[in-house]
């Protein structure tokens, strides 16, 4: 009896297998050759993505394997290729085939791909596509492997250019669980991000949010890692929280496309995102390593950052090294920096320091723990020296300097010490980037120390003639309109001339070397001598013009008064002035005079440097009458005062002198001095 009964087990199990073999036959040669098959999957594409699919060849094999060559996806509306591949393998879930009579796919493997990828006005060439995968509840990813994938991503919208090579991608279903798992081995570049290869591990859950769990990604910069993982919480909504962490530290010009290298120690930060609009997505950070917080909003409709605020504090200017040697060098402190960008251009930025020392480009001073202050903005720049000290071969200069521009003009204001010399210095650059730029120029010193600036001078020409002239700088100042204003106490022309004051004007319309310059000065001095009188015309030149005259009306008048052992050597003046102007190397001198208790002098003529000529026409009277009547009318003024009235002209070394009768020049030199030269406030 038991026999009969396996028997029968045996034989109806044997006619169930029989059965299913014959229903597997019928449904394969009724549901499942080439062309439903084919029609189908065009058909189910089509549906997904609006996009229409090709291949050469499809192979179906018993009882879940679909064999795709020469696949391609083309877009119906201009016939672009979106994607295709030499090899496509399909594993459909045969239960469900039989079930409902349409295919699900469980595994697909991809080999020697290409996708051609763009966003135009906001959607992608395969939108569809993208709409359907983020919708909630639907659209499980199969298990899936990828081999050499190259896609290409333009996003015409923002002009930005990507390309992903995928070397290899896997990934499998978590057991018991939605989730899917993927392994990723990649290439990635992008307009901005230079050439880097990275490798990651994430899943995908599968709810209605689509969560995105990062267990590993690991990339290497010039042998130098970076990690990251977290959780995306909300592929819809871009919710994230991420971590970043570095191996050492790492010049970010490695890794982005900059022009600058920006080196950030080793940090390791967590970093925060959410969508917080239909358009908007904010990034925050804080790296507690480099006391930095970074908050980013970004716009992906119009491609911009809508706004970012960045602050770091006590960052080692040597890290920023690209960005400061265009203005210094040999430098180093500290500094902290805020960074505010606003509607997608408008750059914000603070800047402050306590101890940066440095040298200018140019050499020509080391600065010594300088408390500066710079903020600049799409419409003004501001840079507030509090505190410098720099040294240079002839002096120590210390003090504070503020620098301020709308990028039409520039002003700069600054109160320094030069070892002992106060000086005040205001400037107005206008027009700053145009053809019809202009420069204002006002100094107020303590001291005017003719030897010493001198000095300076040369040693400021001498360094900077070495560079070549550049044009375009703001404060490229060859053949351009300068006015200068200068008052100083304390005039000290060594070892001839002091002065309590000294009033400078100059109006230079095209300023250059002397020989090449348009201007007019006026200079007058206050309350001074002139000493070594005898010495100085020995000089030669200036001295020689000025004093000679009035040492030859002078020894007349004490001659007349049979005083014969004095000797001019000393002139005390309560002011004396000149105004005059230079053109190609010609000095043109429309006035000099001079007033002292014991002369009045007044001059006007030409000194043509080039030429070495001289035409000059000078009038002296001597206040001071020793012996009314001793000297000849020709040598006196209406007054009967000692005069001197000549004309100098040919050339410096060889020239003609003709002297005048004086006795009409008493009410012109009256004139000229009581008008002196008049100076502008």
């Amino acid at each position: 009896m038991i026999f009969k009964f396996f028997r029968f087990i045996i034989i109806l199990l044997f006619s169930l297998i029989i059965a299913v073999i014959l229903s597997l036959v019928f449904i394969y040669h009724k549901y499942c050759n080439t062309e439903d098959i084919k029609n189908y999957l065009i058909e189910v594409v089509y549906e997904k993505s609006d996009l229409i699919l090709n291949f050469d060849g499809l192979k179906f094999s018993l009882p879940d394997r679909i064999y795709l060559k020469n696949i391609s996806f083309v877009n119906k509306e201009n016939n672009e290729i979106v994607f295709r591949a030499d090899n496509v393998e399909i594993n459909i879930d045969f239960i469900n085939f039989l079930k409902y009579f349409s295919i699900k796919i469980n595994e697909i493997y991809v080999e020697d791909a290409s996708a051609f990828l763009y966003k135009k006005d906001g959607k992608f060439n395969i939108q569809r596509l993208i709409d359907s995968f983020l919708t909630p509840g639907k659209n499980e990813m199969p298990e899936m492997s990828l081999k050499n994938f190259d896609i290409s991503f333009n996003d015409i919208d923002s002009k930005n250019y990507h390309r992903i090579l995928i070397n290899d991608i896997t990934s499998a279903k978590k057991i018991l669980s939605k989730d899917t798992v993927f392994d990723v081995n990649m290439n990635y570049q992008n307009s901005f991000i230079n050439p880097i290869n990275f490798i990651a591990s994430f899943s995908i859950s599968y709810d209605d949010n689509k969560k995105i769990e990062i267990h590993s990604f690991e990339t290497r910069i010039k042998d130098k890692k970076i990690t990251l993982n977290g959780t995306l919480n909300d592929i819809k909504k871009l919710s994230s929280t991420l971590n970043l962490k570095t191996s050492t530290s790492i010049n970010l010009k490695d890794f982005i496309k900059l022009n600058e290298n920006i080196v950030l120690d080793r940090f390791e930060a967590p970093i925060y995102t959410q969508a917080i609009s239909s358009n908007t997505i904010k990034i925050e950070s804080n790296i507690k390593e480099l006391n930095t917080k970074v908050k980013i909003y970004y716009d992906w409709n119009k491609k911009i950052v809508e706004r970012a605020e960045i602050t770091a504090n006590q960052i080692d200017v040597g890290k920023v090294y690209d960005y400061l040697n265009e203005y210094i060098k040999n430098f180093s402190g500290k500094t902290d920096i805020e960074v505010r960008v606003e509607k997608g251009n408008q750059v914000f930025i603070k800047a402050s320091s306590n101890d940066l020392n440095c040298k200018d480009i140019y050499d020509l001073f080391d600065f010594k723990n300088t408390n500066i202050k710079v903020e600049i903005t799409p419409t003004f720049t501001d840079i507030n020296i509090l505190k410098a000290t720099a040294v240079f071969p002839h002096g120590t200069i210390t003090g504070s300097l503020v620098d301020t521009s709308d990028y039409k003009s520039e002003r700069l204001e600054s109160k320094l010490n030069l070892d002992g010399i106060d000086i005040k210095f205001n400037a107005v650059i206008k027009n700053l980037f145009k053809p019809n730029k202009s420069f204002n120029v006002v100094f107020n010193t303590s001291k005017f120390d003719t030897k010493k600036y001198y000095e300076i001078f040369n040693y400021f020409n001498e360094k900077l003639s070495i560079y070549p002239e550049n044009k375009n700088s703001r404060y490229h100042i060859t053949n351009r309109p300068v006015k200068i204003v200068w008052d100083s106490s304390d005039f000290i022309l060594d070892p001839y001339v002091t002065a309590q004051k000294i009033y400078i004007r100059g109006d230079i319309s095209r300023f250059n070397r002397y020989d090449l310059m348009d201007a007019n000065f006026k200079i007058k001095l206050i309350n001074g001598n002139m000493k070594k009188i005898q010495e100085s015309i020995k000089q030669g030149g200036v001295y020689e013009l000025l004093f000679t005259p009035l040492t030859t009306i002078f020894s007349l008048n004490r001659t007349g008064a049979l005083k014969f052992e004095s000797s001019l050597d000393l002139i005390n003046f309560s002011d004396t002035g000149i105004d005059f102007s230079l053109n190609n190397g010609k000095i043109v001198v429309n006035k000099f005079y001079l007033n002292s208790k014991e002369f009045m002098v007044y001059a006007k003529g030409v000194l043509n440097i080039k030429t070495e000529e001289i035409d000059m026409e000078e009038y002296v009277i001597n206040r001071k009458d020793y012996k009314i009547g001793a000297l000849p009318e020709t040598l006196s003024d209406s007054k009967g005062r000692p005069a001197l009235a000549f004309k100098i002209k040919g050339k410096f070394n060889k020239n003609e002198i003709k002297i005048f009768d004086a006795t009409d020049i008493t009410n012109l030199v009256d004139k000229e001095i009581k008008e002196s030269v008049k100076i502008e406030e």
